[in-house]
């Protein structure tokens, strides 16, 4: 531990940065008793420093939008000795989130205002405390800064949002998260280009991508995606994309709270879009993992205009509405299962799809909860976290063997 200090005692005369100290066990018959992590081998310990402070001046606080609607306050800071960035472990800090109103008033936080900050984890600026108080506390706009439509404070939470979907902040996020991998992965469409075709007014919802191939000449003469070659490329992965399983679809609206696993779940049980759009707020608690939240913002989007107007678009633009039952079996059901390591035969979405159509749960992280863990080549701490609570442990082929 005095190496340890002495090391960080040292670490403002040296000419490199450094967050830590790592202690390594000289006896190497030792190491074994001394399990490896996943960030380490064995007979290896990390050391983390406490994270540096400065005093910063809030010079400034500017409102953002998120591409949920969601509205963020980022604060423009400057050291308070030299009137510069502030320098903390090794780079130079000149934001800070502010995440929402209810944060800005309990800390304080206003333009001329000193304020003590640090980085989380040595990588996030973080606020600590207000050492000066400003004259003003900060208040929240009432309208959107970008497209200024009245915001909407949400019942029971610190949160503000523009209910606009239409808002130029969160159009480009918006599309490019329908477009990106885990939701319709249309290769090709990504955040730039996506950006530039809002830009250039080719999209103005994310329905207007099955419309781009009414735009082929033209997006091709103004070489908006490329040249022929591409354009065509890009065309025909989107068409591809109408045929994806509509639980995509529905993790592509964007709807708060329905990621990828809440959409396969829903389209389990419901089968289809329509009968989704028709399910009523007891009907939609009644399904496992959804509760009155979740079923209240699905209900939120298929009441409105908007969500209307998006079924009935990818309806007509043969888009696929209902899906296919892919229940195997009932083996797993009511099984927890967590997979780390690496698998030789299936990928991660492969094995997870397998466990779902098997009536089992699949999840992240280990718990007393777990009913097995599957574990591939270089498992690391998912594994010895089971072994320590005695959860069983399975191969790639002990599992396809369960199933079988």
């Amino acid at each position: 531990m005095s190496a340890i200090q002495r090391i960080g005692d040292s670490r403002g005369e040296l000419h490199y940065d450094l967050d830590g100290a790592v202690v390594k066990i000289d006896e190497t018959a030792l190491r074994n008793e001394f399990p490896a992590g996943s960030k380490y081998s064995s007979g290896h310990i990390a050391y983390k420093y406490p994270p540096e402070e400065r005093p910063v001046i809030m010079e400034d606080i500017t409102p953002t939008v998120g591409r949920t609607g969601k509205i963020a306050f980022i604060g423009r800071v400057v050291d308070a000795e030299t009137g510069k960035p502030a320098r903390l472990c090794g780079t130079n800090v000149s934001n800070v989130t502010l995440h929402n109103q209810d944060y800005i008033r309990e800390k304080k936080v206003g333009i001329g205002g000193i304020y003590s900050i640090l980085k989380s984890g040595d990588i996030i600026p973080k606020l600590v405390e207000c050492l000066t108080e400003p004259e003003h506390i900060y208040e929240a706009p009432d309208h959107c800064p970008v497209c200024g439509e009245p915001l909407v404070k949400e019942a029971d939470t610190a949160d503000i949002r523009c209910v606009n979907p239409s808002c130029p902040a969160q159009l480009t996020r918006t599309i490019s998260h329908f477009a990106s991998r885990g939701c319709m992965d249309i290769m090709g469409l990504g955040e730039t280009l996506v950006d530039t075709l809002v830009k250039e007014g080719y999209l103005k919802s994310y329905a207007d991508i099955y419309l781009l191939g009414d735009h082929r000449e033209e997006l091709i003469a103004e070489g908006v995606v490329g040249r022929e070659k591409n354009t065509d490329k890009l065309l025909s992965n989107i068409e591809a994309s109408k045929s994806n399983e509509p639980w995509r679809l529905l993790a592509g609206f964007g709807i708060r709270n329905v990621g990828n696993t809440t959409a396969r779940n829903l389209m389990r049980t419901f089968h289809s879009l329509e009968a989704l759009a028709a399910a009523d707020l007891e009907t939609l608690t009644a399904v496992p993992d959804i509760g009155q939240t979740t079923a209240e913002d699905l209900r939120e989007y298929f009441d409105s205009d908007f969500g209307k107007e998006m079924l009935a678009r990818f309806t007509e633009y043969g888009l696929t509405m209902e899906q296919e039952d892919t229940q195997q079996s009932n083996v797993l059901e009511g099984k927890t299962i967590v997979v780390t390591g690496t698998l030789t035969t299936l990928t991660r979405n492969e094995i997870k799809e397998l466990i779902e159509n098997n009536g089992g749960k699949a999840t992240g992280s280990v718990s007393k909860k777990t009913s097995y863990l599957v574990a591939g080549e270089a498992a690391g701490s998912k594994l010895t976290k089971a072994q320590d609570l005695g959860i069983p442990v399975l191969s790639e082929e002990e599992f396809l063997a369960m199933l079988s």
